[in-house]
C-alpha cells in the first residue's frame, strides 16, 4: 500500500489505513515492486509502470498489512485484532496524496473517530512531554515537534524508512500548523481522557 502522511512523526503510532470505498484503485508493477494506490493519483508515480489490476476501494476494506514500524505488534492492546487493517472512510480525498491515508488514532480528529467506530487501538507513542517513548527504540527521547527545528524528527523518521527500503517518495509541502500563540511552540493534536463537572446543576446550592 502506498500510504501517505504530512506528519511522519506519527508513523510509529500507525494503527490502520483508510481508503475511499467508492473510488477506483489500482495495483501497479514497476521493476520488481508492486504497489496499490488510487487510480486518480497515478501521476505521483515516476517512470514506467504497468497496471496489473483495477478495483473499487471497497475491495481493499478488511485487508491486513504489516506496519512500517513494528514497535507495538507484540504489545497487549485492547482491540488489537482490529489493528493494521484497511478501513473505508469518507474523509479520504483524491485531491492530494495517494488515496490511502495513514491512521494514527491518538493524533488526529478523523483518525480517532475512525478508531472509536471500529474499536481500533489508540496508541500514544509520544508522551505528555512531547517526546517519543522508550519503546520507539530508534527515536526514543526525540521531541515530536522540536521548537528550534520542527521537521527534525520527521527527517529522522524518513531516514529510518529509507533504511528499511520503505520510502516511495518524499516532497516538501507547506501547510498551516497550530502553534502556541504565547511562545510559538508547535502544538500536537493529542487524544487524552478528560472529565467535566456540570456545576450549573448545583450552583444554587453552592451559592446558598
Amino acid at each position: 500500500f502506498l500510504a501517505w502522511t504530512t506528519t511522519p512523526w506519527t508513523l510509529p503510532g500507525n494503527m490502520a489505513l483508510a481508503v475511499k470505498p467508492d473510488a477506483t484503485y489500482v495495483e501497479i508493477s514497476f521493476g520488481n515492486e508492486r504497489a496499490i494506490l488510487a487510480k486518480q493519483r497515478l501521476s505521483l508515480v515516476e517512470g514506467d509502470y504497468k497496471i496489473v489490476k483495477e478495483f473499487q476501494g471497497s475491495a481493499l476494506v478488511g485487508r491486513k498489512y504489516r506496519p512500517v514500524f513494528d514497535y507495538y505488534q507484540q504489545a497487549d492492546l485492547k482491540g488489537k485484532e482490529n489493528a493494521w487493517k484497511v478501513y473505508g472512510a469518507d474523509f479520504v480525498t483524491m485531491e492530494e496524496g495517494t488515496g490511502i491515508v495513514h491512521i494514527a488514532p491518538a493524533f488526529g480528529e478523523d483518525d480517532l473517530a475512525l478508531a472509536r467506530a471500529n474499536d481500533i487501538p489508540v496508541v500514544h507513542h509520544v508522551g505528555f512531554d512531547g517526546a517519543m517513548k522508550p519503546e520507539v527504540i530508534e527515536l526514543a527521547g526525540l521531541q515530536a515537534k522540536p521548537k528550534e527545528d520542527p521537521t527534525r524528527t520527521d527527517v529522522e523518521v524518513l531516514k529510518l524508512l529509507v533504511k528499511k527500503n520503505l520510502l516511495f517518495k518524499k516532497e516538501k509541502i507547506t501547510h498551516s500548523y497550530p502553534h502556541c500563540w504565547r511562545c510559538d511552540t508547535p502544538l500536537l493534536n493529542y487524544a487524552a481522557s478528560s472529565w467535566f463537572v456540570e456545576v450549573t446543576k448545583f450552583k444554587n446550592t453552592l451559592v446558598a
